[in-house]
């Protein structure tokens, strides 16, 4: 934390395993505080029967960033998404540079507006599977959800290894 002071860095954020006891004994310690609470989820890629998703592009931002603003989740994480185990705060610089990149989809609607979304991690951009799917943040209305987590491992049947995985 004295080499994050002599950097001036405002914020300096750490994510441990929930079950690390000993760790978060120690950054309590040093001054850290819990902000949220996230748990690792994964599964298999379904091939057959998942819903369509679209790459989300700067069209949508507007929609997205108003979502976020009433969201109780986006709230709850205390406005953080995952990139790997690095958590970063979504602003919307940070949002802009998500969709111009291709990681953030959705569930669109009849409408052409959309129910709900995920950001996808580093390696897990539609054009990129390396990792599998990995997801950052997913959002939207409620019953739009359940949909959205069986269109995302749709998504990940052309990923290798076939899988989705996210943080909660």
């Amino acid at each position: 934390t004295e080499r994050a002071r002599e950097m001036e860095l405002r914020v300096l954020r750490l994510a441990t395993g929930s079950g690390n006891v000993a760790i978060h004994r120690v950054c309590a310690k040093l001054g850290f505080h819990r902000l949220a609470a996230f748990a690792p989820y994964a599964a298999e890629a379904l091939r057959e029967g998942t819903p369509p998703l679209m790459v989300l592009n700067e069209t949508h931002y507007g929609a997205i960033m108003n979502w976020l603003g009433r969201s109780s989740l986006f709230r709850a994480g205390a406005g953080l998404f995952a990139q790997g185990w690095t958590w970063q705060e979504l602003t919307g610089k940070k949002m802009h540079s998500l969709l111009g990149a291709g990681q953030v989809v959705g569930l669109p609607k009849p409408d052409g507006s959309v129910a709900a979304f995920a950001i996808l991690g580093l390696g897990g951009s539609m054009g990129d599977p390396q990792d599998g799917v990995q997801v950052g943040y997913a959002d939207g209305e409620w019953q739009s959800l359940e949909p959205l987590a069986l269109a995302l491992r749709g998504l990940a049947a052309a990923s290798t290894p076939p899988k989705v995985s996210l943080m909660l």
